[in-house]
């Protein structure tokens, strides 16, 4: 069976549509999706929306999903990170309904599935919190301790926008990286699939063009604050 597994959209309709044309040619079998839908980009109902139709196995929240439990309208900005992650929330809350943010809020934070007798864990961050990041920076010693907590066969997870992959004691832990707003110098979309046989399971990390130009266009269509930042981001990947 073979599974894509994406993260961090973002609000990126183009880098989505990018991803979902490639995962349509390696004829995979099923999705799952590992949070960070609508906030951060230019579109982020169009991007739910898809999303849903995607139907995945398993959907789990991400920090920046959660931002609608953690923010509401009577929020106080009190330094200029909040000002802009305040602006964000606005501009996803005035394009979402209600029940499009019920259902966000709705996810779990971590989901396993069980295909072909391989237990998989799906997180946004680690299955301790979705804000825990899991990647190069994470110490080995913690990177074999997480091993040792979880009884999955395989860990899925994304938030540090970064591809990284490790093999332990029999056991995987698998960070797909970020559809949308890549922090590792590379300028692409990043997905995976995951490929699970009968006596073994294989791990493929795709890195995808899109067009970048088009987002920033489009951002500055729809007045998304702080584009300058946004579109530096988008095109310096760091």
């Amino acid at each position: 069976m073979r599974i894509a597994v994406i993260s961090d959209v973002h609000a990126n309709v183009e880098a989505l549509n990018t991803v979902i044309e490639h995962l349509k040619e390696q004829e995979v079998d099923e999705i799952v999706f590992l949070g960070d839908v609508v906030m951060n980009g230019p579109y982020p109902k169009e991007v739910l929306e898809i999303v849903n139709e995607l139907a995945p196995i398993a959907w789990v929240k991400g920090n920046t999903d959660n931002w609608f439990e953690e923010i509401d309208d009577d929020f106080k900005p009190v330094n200029e990170r909040e000002e802009y992650i305040y602006s964000l929330y606005q501009y996803a809350k005035e394009r979402l309904s209600e029940d499009e943010i019920e259902m966000l809020l709705s996810k779990h934070d971590k989901q396993l599935v069980e295909i072909e007798g391989i237990k998989i864990l799906c997180v946004h961050g680690s299955h301790r919190s979705i804000s825990e990041p899991i990647g190069i920076m994470t110490p080995q010693e913690s990177i074999q301790q997480i091993i040792q907590e979880i009884e999955a066969d395989i860990l899925l997870s994304g938030h540090t926008h970064c591809p990284y992959y490790v093999s332990f004691n029999g056991k995987k832990i698998i960070n797909v990286g970020a559809v949308s707003l890549a922090l590792d110098g590379e300028a692409k979309a990043s997905y995976g699939i995951l490929e699970i046989g009968q006596n073994s399971t294989s791990y493929t990390n795709f890195r995808l063009d899109y067009d970048i130009e088009k987002v920033v266009d489009s951002a500055k269509f729809n007045r998304f604050p702080y584009i300058d930042v946004y579109s530096k981001r988008l095109k310096e990947a760091k």
